[in-house]
């Protein structure tokens, strides 16, 4: 495979690029640059397509931004057989070792405000009425993000220095390793290896994804009376101002087999 044309798509105008031809050729425009209001009536496959679409450009973002910002040079850190297997004054063991704690303590803490419906519930109350509780949960948020960003970039590059060391390569960085790999199989190893620990990273995420669904996508249920006397009991609200309507539901996701009901405001009674 051709150095070039590798290192153009990895590089930031090609990742850009190319994810607008997907986006042009592959995903019918309106699914991606709807509005808000438009989500819920998306058919189930509408939704599955806008999903992968949506992953996969995070996902490339997300690589992009993390493994060429830690990336080092290969000479001067040479692969070693200890913990943290590349020598590196700006990481050494202690804060190495110092970030995977915190993470660890972190993610239990998230975890379990996820499991405790109760906690999270008194977690939301206290951290949107107390500015300074508010900011040290942010800061927890920021900290875990950035942690685990380091530690997924600094991850794939030492596996691209082992590789570079290994297989003679001999590039001055990882980075650029990346695009003198010898053969297909070779990127292809290492491809596997990008989504696999992209995959366990998104599980590690997964609990501020559910505490940010909680916080700022709570599920609203209501009874709701009409000016004509009838009663809409237990419909979830999925948004209360629509152009003068408001969009309620019978369960708790407008997904396609939800029965979605786009109600005037003026239609209903207001006590």
């Amino acid at each position: 495979m051709d150095q070039s044309i590798i290192a153009w798509v990895f590089s930031g105008i090609g990742v850009t690029i190319l994810l607008s031809l997907f986006k042009m050729i592959f995903i019918p425009h309106p699914i991606i640059s709807i509005s808000l209001e438009e989500i819920p009536f998306l058919t189930g496959y509408q939704r599955i397509v806008r999903k992968i679409f949506i992953e996969l450009s995070a996902m490339m973002a997300f690589i992009y931004f993390t493994v060429v910002p830690t990336s080092f040079n290969t000479t001067e850190h040479i692969p070693i057989s200890t913990f943290p297997f590349i020598p590196n004054s700006l990481l050494p063991n202690a804060i190495t070792l110092s970030c995977v704690v915190i993470a660890g303590i972190l993610f239990t803490f998230f975890f379990i405000l996820i499991l405790n419906k109760k906690l999270l519930r008194y977690t939301y109350k206290k951290v949107f009425s107390n500015k300074s509780i508010f900011w040290v949960f942010f800061i927890f948020i920021i900290t875990y993000l950035i942690i685990l960003s380091v530690l997924f970039g600094y991850t794939i590059n030492i596996i691209l220095s082992y590789l570079n060391h290994s297989l003679n390569i001999s590039q001055e960085d990882t980075f650029t390793t990346l695009f003198s790999l010898p053969s297909i199989k070779a990127y292809f190893g290492i491809s596997m290896i990008v989504l696999l620990m992209y995959g366990f990273l998104r599980l590690l995420f997964q609990p501020l994804v559910r505490i940010y669904i909680n916080f700022l996508k709570p599920v609203i249920v209501a009874t709701i009376t009409l000016t004509n006397g009838e009663k809409l009991y237990n419909k979830y609200i999925f948004r209360p101002s629509i152009e003068g309507n408001i969009l309620i539901g019978d369960k708790p996701e407008p997904t396609e087999d939800c029965e979605k009901i786009m109600l005037p405001k003026s239609s209903i009674l207001l006590k």
